[in-house]
């Protein structure tokens, strides 16, 4: 009798030890640690490749080379030209660097982004540059350019009243154009909750292709929940449709580009693939 009431406990005891073993363990969260986007295009002697590499530490990005590679056909040659851009990090203020000598000095407000930039460039020319962001979910909704002390080029960003649909606003020396950035059924845009990739279009439009590192080092607000899948131009008959693919994680891994109008069309395809590591702090728990 004594023999069982000693056994109790012990039961008890290992029946806790087996239920903790049993619970779901949470999935180690995972950072990257270099994404790389490349783009071929161009056909025959004409074809070029673009290959862009983003390196992050910790989470942050400090690195961003961009190499273009061509083969001549006649000599059967093969030429690549790469572009390094560094980005160095200090209290309230990020540094962007690259090879040609332009300095681009971002000041940070406390959320962790970018207020204004300033952009010096070896010609002597200096830009200035102030952001914007939506007050509702910190989205980037503009930015102004200035030059010899009068705007220069800007852009806003604005959702639509109807569901799915942001309008954007370029202007360039007083010449711009109206936009309208959509999802429907035929073009359901994707996910971006997992990759954080800025969207192309905005990207390479000026003046925020200025800032492609900023983007990519999501100091200009909190990236686009949805990438859109179809955008046009108010006014004009063309129509551009932006097909995604995504891995098992969800990580985007392509985007296939077409832009039509009534009389010709065109299209683009870019690839993204990723090198991912554990974050610090699963890092500290693994070991």
């Amino acid at each position: 009798m004594n023999q069982i009431k000693y056994c109790l406990p012990v039961l008890l005891l290992l029946s806790i030890m087996v239920g903790c073993d049993n619970e779901p363990e949470e999935s180690p969260e995972e950072e990257i640690r270099t994404l790389t986007v490349t783009e071929t295009t161009g056909q025959g002697s004409e074809k070029v490749t673009t290959k862009q590499q983003f390196f992050y530490e910790t989470g942050k990005l400090v690195q961003h080379t961009t190499t273009q590679t061509f083969t001549d056909l006649f000599c059967q040659t093969e030429y690549t030209w790469t572009v390094s851009t560094q980005i160095g990090y200090e209290s309230g203020k990020v540094i962007v660097s690259d090879d040609a000598g332009n300095v681009s000095t971002y000041l940070m407000d406390d959320n962790g982004r970018a207020e204004s930039c300033i952009r010096n460039e070896p010609s002597g020319n200096i830009r200035y540059y102030t952001f914007s962001y939506s007050p509702d979910n910190g989205i980037l909704s503009g930015i102004k350019e200035e030059m010899n002390g009068k705007v220069y080029s800007e852009i806003t960003l604005a959702p639509s009243t109807v569901a799915g649909k942001m309008t954007i606003t370029g202007k360039v020396d007083n010449f711009g154009n109206t936009y309208i950035a959509s999802t429907d059924n035929d073009s359901p845009g994707i996910s971006n909750e997992t990759s954080k990739l800025p969207w192309v279009f905005l990207a390479e439009s000026y003046p925020l292709s200025f800032h492609e590192e900023a983007l990519y080092a999501n100091i200009l607000g909190t990236p686009l929940p949805l990438l859109p899948g179809r955008l046009d131009i108010e006014g004009s008959n063309e129509v551009t449709t932006y097909s995604y693919t995504t891995d098992k994680k969800g990580y985007v891994t392509s985007c296939a580009m077409r832009t039509g109008t009534t009389r010709a069309a065109w299209s683009r395809y870019i690839e993204y693939s990723y090198d991912l590591v554990l974050s610090n702090a699963d890092l500290r728990i693994l070991n």
